[in-house]
């Protein structure tokens, strides 16, 4: 029975408390069953440019916008952690970093490039100290070890790359160590062809006994000399089918006719690799960028580009100021340094113009007294008369015979100094079997719209137009325009200035000739604006003048800008309003 009442006083109670229920009056809610979820802006990158995180991002159960941002591994960077970009605060330290943002927000994931271990370096040569100088096979040792070369000798003429000293001249044959390594970790050594050669097929090979050789590599050899590097890991060994527990011998042949230089030959053993320094970054620069201002003119330093193998294109780091309040001559240094430490650098030579201090009015030799008092046009036109008036041209011919005294090194009067190289060689005309050096047509051959014939004299032919040159480094230059900002082919810093001389005398000389500030056609040649500034920077020399004069002598007539190089500045920027 007392359970019964029990159960019956339970159910009263339920009864009543339903009943309460159903009579309630209505309240408003107020609970907002759709709030307002803010929509937040959040970027992750990493201080890597070749390291791009992976994102992820989903709403929750309460409508806010969860990120979820991973760190990819790399193997040359160790993670370390997350930072909010702003604050610089330490976020996580977790390779997935997942959290609901409540700010706009930049994060970033940092990391530390790993150290790694650097091999032995077993044995090196740069085949200075050996002496070889026929082709006949021969046994020479070089640092303290045995080489056999065939059809090989040690070259330390002007026309044989190096990259300094001597280095070896390979002519379809080969040089080979008769010593060997074992536990290799890498081989690094330089290649190029000889002279004006055709280039070459070469081929980089090891063998267990000097009989059976396997060839690790095959390339060909250009104008210009290239460091080949090959990592000797399980994956190179096993492509070859060879143990990488064995000693090795090396050889590198030659396949053709046509000679390559060797030098600098490395031997690392032992773990890890010699790291490839070369930048991410390449320098360029955009149609913005000049060399030159005129006094108080506003100065534009962002047209350099720094561009990533991987990331793109960005701006450039810049070091060095330019004030055009005074005029002078600035250097300005553009560069960017990789993930690895690596910096890309272009230096350039920016020139501020007081068109103010020209002397118009300057009393010139008589040679020029029709080009008193005329500046722009005027003076092109009066100078175009002087210049061709009892003008006597000389064949390309006569002309072997002459740059051996124009272009004579004032140190050694049996040399001649090379255009672009700036070295010294006999300046005796040999051309068997092939040219020690050749006449280089500074405006190009291609682009004055006629060819150099032997028995002839025309615009190919002009003495101030050719210039002593290395046929290997000719060959590099091709017809390309001259630049420093990677627009064409750039000439050591001693002759910018003679070079841009020459050619503004070419323009002067021949009606047809123009110069410009673009990519050159048939009857151009560019850049103006960098010629303008190099002629600034690297002003009149005693050789240049004594070039000239031995010209003169030869074909009648002298170069205005080497005579008085202010007619440049009456040409291109003297200003009206001065007077």
């Amino acid at each position: 029975m007392i359970i019964k009442r029990f159960l019956y006083i339970f159910v009263l109670v339920l009864s009543i408390f339903t009943l309460a229920s159903c009579n309630k009056p209505e309240v408003e809610d107020d609970i907002d069953d759709n709030p307002v979820i803010e929509d937040y802006t959040v970027i992750a990158t990493t201080n890597v440019l070749s390291i791009i995180v992976e994102e992820t991002e989903f709403l929750t159960n309460s409508g806010e916008t969860q990120y979820e941002f991973i760190a990819p591994t790399h193997e040359d960077f160790l993670f370390l952690y997350w930072i909010d970009v702003d604050t610089e605060e330490v976020l996580s330290s977790e390779l997935t970093y997942t959290f609901v943002a409540s700010k706009d927000q930049s994060i970033e994931a940092i990391y530390e490039l790993i150290a790694l271990p650097v091999p032995t370096l077993f044995y090196e040569t740069t085949f200075d100290e050996g002496s070889k100088a026929s082709y006949a096979e021969g046994l020479i040792t070089l640092s303290g070890e045995s080489w056999t070369l065939s059809d090989a000798l040690i070259g330390s003429l002007a026309t044989d790359l190096k990259i300094e000293g001597n280095s070896v001249r390979i002519r379809d044959g080969y040089i080979q160590t008769e010593f060997s390594a074992s536990d290799i970790a890498q081989v690094i050594f330089y290649a190029g062809t000889y002279g004006n050669d055709d280039d070459a097929t070469v081929n980089f090979q090891i063998s267990l006994d000097k009989t059976t050789w396997v060839t690790v590599d095959s390339f060909t050899s250009t104008a210009t000399l290239v460091e080949y590097s090959y990592i000797f890991d399980e994956a190179l060994f096993t492509s070859l089918s060879l143990d990488s527990d064995s000693a090795y011998y090396f050889r590198i042949e030659s396949e053709t006719v046509s000679r390559t230089n060797i030098d600098n030959f490395q031997i690392y053993t032992g773990v890890g690799i010699i790291g490839d320094d070369t930048p991410l970054y390449t320098i360029s620069f955009d149609e913005s960028m000049v060399n030159q201002y005129l006094l108080n003119e506003t100065v534009d330093l962002t047209g350099c580009i720094a561009t990533h193998t991987v990331a793109g294109g960005t701006t450039c780091d810049t070091t060095g100021t330019v004030d055009s309040s005074i005029a002078g001559s600035y250097e300005v240094i553009f560069s960017k340094t990789d993930e690895y430490g690596n910096t890309a650098v272009e230096i350039i030579r920016i020139i501020v113009i007081d068109t103010g201090s020209i002397d118009i009015n300057m009393d010139l030799d008589s040679y020029y007294d029709d080009a008193e008092g005329l500046y722009g046009d005027a003076l092109i036109e009066a100078l175009n008369i002087i210049l061709n008036t009892g003008f006597t041209g000389v064949t390309y011919d006569e002309v072997r015979y002459i740059l051996d005294d124009s272009d004579v090194d004032p140190s050694n009067s049996d040399n001649i100094i090379l255009v672009y190289r700036g070295t010294s060689i006999s300046g005796v005309w040999d051309c068997s079997p092939s040219c020690t050096w050749n006449r280089e047509h500074v405006w190009p051959q291609s682009l004055l719209g006629v060819s150099s014939v032997g028995d002839t004299a025309n615009v190919a032919s002009d003495l101030y137009n050719l210039m002593p040159a290395n046929p290997g480094e000719n060959s590099s230059r091709g017809n390309k325009a001259y630049s420093a900002l990677g627009l064409g082919y750039e000439p050591r810093d001693d002759v910018k200035g003679d070079v841009a001389r020459a050619l503004f005398y070419m323009m002067v000389m021949y009606d047809n000739l123009t110069l410009v500030n673009t990519a050159p056609g048939i009857y151009e040649m560019g850049y103006l604006d960098e010629l303008l500034a190099w002629h600034i920077a690297d002003p009149v020399s005693p050789f240049e003048l004594n070039r000239m004069e031995v010209i003169a002598a030869e074909q009648n007539n002298r170069n205005p800008f080497v005579d008085y190089p202010h007619l440049v500045d009456l040409i291109w920027f003297y200003d009206t309003s001065t007077e």
